[in-house]
């Protein structure tokens, strides 16, 4: 949320157009703020294995992928 309302004041500051995003703000921080403290059941994800036993040499080989692609194309 907090990183939602600090995009739209940086976009105001370098004149981008937020259109109805400025507006809807509010009532999703307030929809957030009450499922927080709401007893909703969602599920919670602690049991979703998200490939965390990819080995660290395939990180790295994709970083660097990444870093010479975006670099490449300016």
């Amino acid at each position: 949320m907090a990183s939602l309302t600090l995009l739209i004041i940086w976009g105001e500051d370098r004149d981008f157009a937020q259109g109805a995003w400025r507006y809807m703000l509010p009532g999703i921080l307030l929809f957030l703020s009450f499922m927080m403290v709401s007893e909703v059941k969602y599920p919670s994800f602690k049991n979703l294995n998200l490939g965390v036993q990819r080995p660290f040499a395939k990180l790295v080989v994709g970083a660097l992928s990444w870093a010479c692609s975006s670099s490449c194309a300016k």
